[in-house]
């Protein structure tokens, strides 16, 4: 673990990996990524004019 200042790096190396985003690779990764996309949307339907920051790390799979 290497530290920057007060705050230590806890990056997710597996995660982030191209194995783990194979993961979403072929049809049952598709059907996976378009039900996480349906959810977050369906979440959104409320704020039609909302403006959203995501500071989260990733494969940027809700784009």
């Amino acid at each position: 673990m290497v530290s920057t200042g007060d705050f230590p790096e806890t990056a997710d190396i597996e995660t982030s990996s191209e194995d783990y985003a194979s993961r979403f690779a072929g049809e049952i990764g598709a059907w996976l990524l378009k039900v996480q996309e349906d959810a977050t949307l369906k979440m959104l339907t409320p704020y039609p004019k909302a403006t959203i920051l995501d500071v989260g790390g990733g494969h940027g799979q809700l784009t």
